[in-house]
């Protein structure tokens, strides 16, 4: 094996490798990768391959390449098993289907991920009990690219606080992926993580978020749940998205939020953090039992001789602090009125009153 061509990767086929299911296949896979030299390419060709175990580690800057974009099947492994591996640095997975045997206390992780500057891409993970796992000392820019991670307790497991994690969390960034059909998309806390989500969507779980300390940006990502839709498998158990602990600072920019039969997105009981939107859409359930359109920056019309105004918004939340600006205040043309905002949380909306009844038509700019 020293002495294949490293630039043409080790094609793990021409080493015997069936992906039979049998212990015998499941050593000689994992004495390829062990004995491969650093910096190799481990190669598998298309197909099904069934593992009864994990596959030992990638380290020494190893990278495993799928051709096409093979399965690997741990269906039939142990409680407990934690499918790949990586523990290096520059290095990363390429184009592979991973298949666990459940995500219901199974103790099983699909990819666990310590080190610095790996790249995992092209790769669909499912089936497991957490389906990526970076929270571990000395871990941090991370980089995953059109990766698929659904039916799992946890897709995103980034909890450096629970277990002390030093160094880690820094630049760890997801490009048009997908976090779906699971309990939650992303259990995330440690003041040093911030995370970086751009094109991606996240969809149909329990609840999607629990952040605590860190920084969590969106851009572009399509976000879509349901409460109560009987189509739906997997859909929410809690009236919101998210939930946000400690200093957590999160941010929406150029996001739609689909709040099927939902109200709001932030947990009504979350007092810590901020959360922030800017061009963000949201269709949602208001508490007057209509859905509705909302903007995170909103031209709001005040009728003549009106004395208040009511906004639902899904946006209202205790972790932001919503403006309503009077035409007025950029417009000289239009009429002034002094009014006193207050926020219904419960109901999710807000509520402007004027001293005195409005003279003409006029509106007002809400800009959470």
């Amino acid at each position: 094996m020293q002495n294949e061509y490293i630039e043409r990767g080790i094609n793990v086929q021409t080493q015997g490798v069936k992906g039979n299911g049998t212990l015998e296949d499941l050593q000689l896979m994992n004495n390829i990768i062990t004995q491969a030299p650093p910096k190799s390419d481990i190669v598998i060709p298309n197909g099904n391959y069934s593992f009864i175990g994990g596959l030992a580690p990638l380290t020494d800057g190893k990278n495993l390449i799928g051709l096409g974009k093979p399965v690997l099947d741990f269906s039939k492994a142990p409680n407990g098993t934690t499918a790949i591996r990586i523990n290096g640095k520059a290095q990363g997975i390429y184009n592979f289907v991973l298949k666990g045997n459940g995500y219901q206390d199974t103790n099983t992780i699909g990819l666990d991920i310590t080190g610095d500057s790996i790249r995992t891409e092209n790769v669909e993970i499912y089936n497991f009990q957490l389906g990526i796992d970076f929270a571990h000392d000395n871990t941090y820019i991370l980089e995953f690219d059109r990766v698929r991670v659904h039916d799992t307790t946890v897709c995103v497991y980034a909890d450096l606080f629970s277990r002390n994690a030093q160094n880690a969390g820094e630049r760890i960034v997801f490009h048009d992926s997908g976090l779906f059909n699971s309990v939650w998309a992303v259990y995330a806390n440690g003041n040093t993580l911030d995370m970086y989500f751009d094109n991606c969507f996240i969809d149909y779980c329990n609840e999607f978020f629990i952040f605590g300390e860190g920084t969590y940006y969106f851009n572009g990502t399509h976000l879509e749940n349901s409460l109560t839709n009987p189509r739906r498998v997997w859909k929410a158990n809690v009236d919101r998205f998210m939930t946000v602990n400690g200093g957590a600072v999160v941010g929406f920019t150029n996001c739609l939020f689909n709040l099927f039969q939902i109200h709001r997105i932030v947990n009504e009981n979350s007092t810590l953090g901020t959360v922030t939107y800017n061009n963000c859409r949201a269709y949602f359930l208001a508490s007057d039992g209509t859905h509705k359109n909302a903007l995170s920056e909103q031209r709001v019309y005040v009728d003549i001789r009106s004395t208040s105004n009511e906004v639902y918004s899904p946006f209202i939340s205790k972790n932001n602090h919503p403006s309503v600006v009077p035409a007025a205040s950029f417009d000289k043309r239009q009429v002034d009125f002094n009014g006193k905002v207050s926020v219904d949380l419960l109901n999710s909306k807000l509520i402007t009153t004027f001293d005195t009844p409005t003279t003409e038509r006029t509106f007002m700019k809400v800009i959470f």
